[in-house]
């Protein structure tokens, strides 16, 4: 066998997928055609807890199950730590009936009785980051050749096992930042208050317009003098509409320095101005999927109504020093408490 060759297309299959069990059931296919094995295992191992963590397990129906995560005893932790502090290299055991007691007793619960193991210490920056094992069913099935090949692809393991730990731990706080933000979202309803005083005997005929334009993707306007409870109306539009899951943001329009308007509302990219040392997602963007709240509209100065007719229009916008056009799906809701149709006269 090509050892280049070899290292190529192994590379390739280990490192062609995020989905970490995905890739290795690929590269268990190819290096079957090569080396021994009817068993890929990945794991990790806590010498400070005692306890192994199963991360990849592809093997026959008829063999042991893995458990997803073992206790060591501490005889076996004795041998596991010995190992684990020597220098990282692919071992051979090829008769597991020759183990201490103890280490043999959890290698039995885990493979078959007349299983042969090839197994190194996964390594990335001087740091032990898991452990690989090929297994295959019968002893003495592994020799010194086997054992170099396999070592050509101590890194290429080590990477694919570190960029798929890395993705799991996106996942996991992605996952974690959407319950906190749906979490945040309930106690800002809250906090606004969802209960609007009168909404059965004053103000019932504003309720009822609310109810009959919520379920829309209409824009609204809301019209009214300071202090009477706009944003809490347009909360409540947002609460009763199809976009309620969605984000709810509003924009102080009166409060944004003209300078400042583009940036905010549109978002900038990394040095688009001086002080621009990252990019910026704009107020446009985070509503994307929801409501966006345009309080105090009328405060706007010309030049800046002329920057949202595209927003309105096509329902895109640009970020400040960008050229990508990012599409937007939200929906406007304004308020004011001046008199627009006299402004317009």
């Amino acid at each position: 066998m090509d050892e280049n060759q070899f290292f190529r297309e192994a590379t390739l299959r280990i490192c062609g997928s995020l989905h970490l069990r995905q890739a290795m059931e690929q590269t268990l296919e190819y290096i079957q055609g090569v080396v021994p094995a009817d068993c890929l295992y990945i794991g990790l191992y806590d010498p400070d807890r005692k306890v192994g963590r199963t991360l990849i397990h592809i093997a026959p129906a008829h063999w042991p199950r893995f458990p997803e995560t073992l206790v060591i005893s501490d005889e076996a932790q004795e041998r596991l730590l010995f190992e684990w502090s020597s220098k990282p290299k692919f071992g051979l055991l090829n008769d597991i009936r020759e183990e201490d007691p103890a280490f043999r007793d959890l290698l039995l619960m885990m493979w078959p009785g007349n299983a042969s193991l090839l197994h190194t210490d996964l390594e990335l920056d001087s740091r032990r980051i898991g452990v690989l094992l090929l297994a295959v069913e019968g002893r003495h099935q592994y020799r010194e050749e086997h054992a170099r090949l396999m070592s050509l692809l101590n890194e290429p393991f080590s990477v694919a096992l570190a960029n798929a730990l890395q993705h799991q731990e996106v996942l996991r706080l992605k996952e974690m930042l959407e319950d906190e933000n749906r979490y945040l979202h309930t106690e800002l309803r809250n906090v606004s208050g969802d209960t609007i005083i009168g909404a059965d005997f004053g103000l019932k005929g504003v309720m009822e317009m609310i109810r009959q334009v919520a379920p829309m993707e209409s824009p609204v306007l809301l019209l009214g003098e300071t202090g009477t409870g706009k944003e809490l109306l347009a909360n409540a539009v947002h609460a009763a509409s199809t976009r309620r899951d969605g984000p709810f943001i509003k924009v102080n329009c009166g409060g944004l320095p003209e300078s400042l308007l583009d940036s905010e509302l549109f978002g900038h990219e990394k040095g688009a101005f001086t002080g621009a040392s990252a990019r910026k997602r704009g107020r446009f963007e985070r509503a994307h999927g929801g409501t966006i709240f345009l309080d105090e509209i009328g405060e706007l100065g010309q030049a800046a109504q002329v920057k949202l007719l595209r927003v309105l229009q096509h329902r895109e916008i640009e970020r400040v020093g960008g050229t990508e056009t990012i599409p937007v799906d939200v929906r406007i809701i304004s308020a004011t408490h001046r008199n627009l149709e006299e402004m317009v006269r």
